[in-house]
Order: C-alpha cells, then sequence, then structure tokens
C-alpha cells in the first residue's frame, strides 16, 4: 500500500520555523521579524475539495486523530480504511507566497516581534520559547490565545548561560540540555533559577567531553559527537523519602560506541525514546533502550542492522533524528527519509533553491507526523501518513506513536 506524503509550499526566506498549539511561528531571514499564524485557518484555506477537508485535517493539524484509530484497530475494517485512502488522494500540493492574500485575517500579532540573533536552535516548552547561539539561551513567554491578546514575544538573556556556544538543545520539563561543542554537555534548571533555592547555581556542566547536538531518551540523554565519543548518561526519577516530589538522578554513564562495539569510534549516533542509531561504513543500524527501574534487565539490547547504502559517510552528515514516521538523516546536499513502511524519500537541493535545515515535532500530539524542510526561498510542508497502517510495534525505522498526556505541549 503506498500513500504519497502530502506537501504544502510557503515561499519566502526563512531562517527557521517551529509550530506549537495550533500557531506556526516563521521567522524571517532578511528582517529578522517573527510572523506568526493561526495554522488550522491556513490549512483549511488550501481545501479546493471539501471531500478532502478530513484528511487535510489529519495530515496537517490533527495527526492524532488516526493514531487514535489505530490503537482501536479500526483500521481492519477495509471498507473504513479504503475510504479514508480515497479522501488522501484527493488532496492536492499547495504552493503560497508569504505575501499572498490568504495570509490576511490569519496572521496573529499586532506587534512587530524580532529574534535578537541568528539561533542555531529553538525549541518551546509550557509557553515559553527558547532559543540558543553563541551567547547563551534566550526566552520569551508566549502569552495565551483564550486572553484574546496578539500574540508577540520579547526575548530576555538567560544570564547564566550568556558565556556559552549553545549549538544544540533541548527542553523537557524544568530542564534544559545544552551541546556546546568543545566546552561539553550542560544543563540548566529552571526551577532552580525560579524559586532561587540554596543552590550553588543552576547551571551544571554534565560531561566535559565535546558536544554536537544532543535529544532525550525519555528522562536519559545522547550527548552525540563529530569528533569525540558520544556519550549517554541514564537517568531516572525517584521519590524523595517522605514527600510526594520526584528528583532526577543519574543512573550510569556509557560511551554508546561500546555499545555498538564501535571500537575507533567512527559511527555518528542518534536517538529518541527507546531507539539508539550508527551510523557507520554505509551501514545504518539500531538498539533498543531499556527506560526501567530494574537494574538487572538490560539496558541495550536488540542490536539489528537495518539499512545499507552508499554515501552515508560520517563528515558528510549534519543532522539525523528519529521520528514517528521514520528517520531523517541531513546531509550536505540533501534529506533523506527512511520512512517506517520501508521506503525511502529524498529531498534534494540544486544551485538556485539550497537546504537550510529541518524542523521536526516529535515532542507533539498532532503535529508528528510533520517534516518542515526549509531552503534558502521557500519552505516545505511535507505530512506523512502511511505511518497509520504499519505495525508500530515492529517498525525498525521510526519509534511507536504514544499520545502525551503532558497538556504543556500540543
Amino acid at each position: 500500500m503506498i500513500i504519497e506524503p502530502k506537501q504544502i509550499t510557503i515561499k519566502g526566506k526563512f531562517w527557521d520555523v517551529f509550530l506549537y498549539k495550533n500557531f506556526l511561528y516563521l521567522f524571517l531571514y532578511e528582517s529578522k521579524e517573527i510572523k506568526i499564524i493561526e495554522w488550522d485557518k491556513f490549512i483549511m484555506s488550501c481545501v479546493k475539495n471539501k471531500k478532502a477537508k478530513l484528511a487535510y485535517q489529519c495530515s496537517f493539524f490533527n495527526a492524532d486523530y488516526l493514531y487514535k484509530l489505530v490503537d482501536n484497530k479500526i483500521f481492519e475494517d477495509n471498507d473504513f480504511k479504503n475510504l479514508l485512502l480515497k479522501k488522501f488522494k484527493l488532496m492536492q500540493y499547495v504552493e503560497v507566497d508569504l505575501n499572498n492574500q490568504i495570509f490576511n485575517g490569519i496572521m496573529h500579532g499586532n506587534k512587530k516581534t524580532i529574534f535578537p540573533f541568528y539561533f542555531s536552535d529553538i525549541d518551546i516548552y509550557n509557553k515559553v520559547m527558547y532559543i540558543s547561539g553563541d551567547s547563551g539561551v534566550y526566552k520569551a513567554k508566549i502569552q495565551n490565545k483564550k486572553y484574546k491578546q496578539k500574540s508577540y514575544l520579547t526575548f530576555e538573556n538567560i544570564e547564566e548561560t550568556n558565556k556559552l556556544n549553545v549549538c544544540s538543545m533541548k527542553v523537557l520539563r524544568n530542564k534544559i540540555i545544552m551541546s556546546t561543542q568543545d566546552d561539553g554537555l550542560y544543563e540548566y534548571d529552571n526551577y532552580i533559577a525560579e524559586h532561587d533555592l540554596d543552590y550553588p547555581s543552576p547551571l551544571v556542566q554534565l560531561c566535559k567531553k565535546h558536544s554536537s547536538f544532543v535529544n532525550f531518551n525519555y528522562s536519559s540523554i545522547l550527548s552525540s559527537s563529530y569528533i569525540d565519543k558520544s556519550i549517554f548518561l541514564q537517568r531516572d526519577y525517584r521519590k524523595i523519602e517522605n514527600e510526594k516530589k520526584l528528583e532526577m538522578y543519574e543512573k550510569n554513564k556509557f560511551n554508546i560506541s561500546d555499545i555498538f562495539n564501535d571500537k575507533e569510534n567512527k559511527g555518528f549516533y542518534f536517538s529518541y525514546n527507546n531507539k539508539i542509531y550508527q551510523i557507520l561504513k554505509d551501514t545504518i543500524s539500531y538498539c533498543l533502550f531499556n527506560q526501567s527501574e530494574n537494574t538487572t534487565e538490560k539496558v541495550f539490547y536488540s542490536i539489528k542492522k537495518v539499512y545499507q547504502s552508499k554515501g552515508l559517510e560520517k563528515s558528510k552528515i549534519i543532522n539525523a533524528s528519529v521520528e514517528t514516521f521514520g528517520v531523517v538523516i541531513q546531509f550536505n546536499n540533501k534529506i533523506i527519509v527512511l520512512l517506517s513502511d520501508g521506503s525511502l524519500k529524498e529531498y534534494s537541493e540544486n544551485k538556485d533553491n539550497k537546504i537550510v535545515s529541518y524542523r521536526t515535532y516529535p515532542k507533539s500530539n498532532c503535529y508528528t507526523n510533520q517534516l518542515h524542510i526549509i531552503y534558502e526561498n521557500k519552505l516545505d510542508i511535507i505530512s506523512f501518513n502511511h505511518d497509520y497502517f504499519v505495525n508500530n510495534n515492529e517498525k525498525d525505522f521510526g519509534i511507536k506513536y504514544k499520545y502525551q498526556k503532558d497538556e504543556k505541549w500540543h
């Protein structure tokens, strides 16, 4: 069964993008202005055939609808499945210019918002936006829609981080994890900073080894490096005695290359939740990670080779990530997506339009099926819908969809 990805293109020059709680944040390259678009209204304006409305909704702002149906085994009904597939086939490619009148009335914000520098990474948690770069991390509160205020952003520097060159950043609950290249891996605790607790500093160096980018495996952390060993910090929560609170603690520290028997440390590593991938000598392998409090169980297990092809050299890889729909790998001139159904999609740049970066939303409930590719002169918004029809317990590429009960994310 072939279900082709669906795509919407917005023409313009963008530095980065982020989709959060029904708003698309467009960071404009030349003016450093942030345009904020009401997402559902924009998607519905792209619908030309009313019979395809449900397909657009499930593709671009309610991926959770169909994932919930997967759990209920409704796709075992072939009549229902075929009817849904027909609706996906009715969808058409849409291209609009940022200056198009289609954006009139759905542009949110009545004050000019700019970002303070050309940042390296961005994340949002609990209605706070964080951006990072060579002068540390900045944050801006996102205003609440229910008060009908027009949304604008005012960034302030997190002073403790301003001497760090932060190239990669992830936010989980009160923690900001930061890769700072030669200075290693850092963690900033928002809770300690905001409540002025009796701690030396909310900023702690977790590891001194070189760190290129970072990601979470549940509460554990993989710090990947292009030039040094990639480090895995196994962490978990435990109850504080005589209290209802939980505290984070570190169980173990691993050289992840040792797990894959990469003695010369030539592999490229990336991960999310229960999967850790390695790219080495034109081969992609993965192992499963066990986030269990039972210390007698294996932490890493079931190492498996899943893909082999020429051109997977570590020196050509810029970034990679694990999604529900598969695995995304950015090279110096293209992006390939290894999908959970075993197929491959390639998105290449050309001399007129080079790839800048990409953005995905693995922490979300509604946008986890999307890949946003930022080119020099456009933004391609791609929705993958094949994963609803794949056995989510057996796929080699991607992770199983899990509804996020934490409503701080959408």
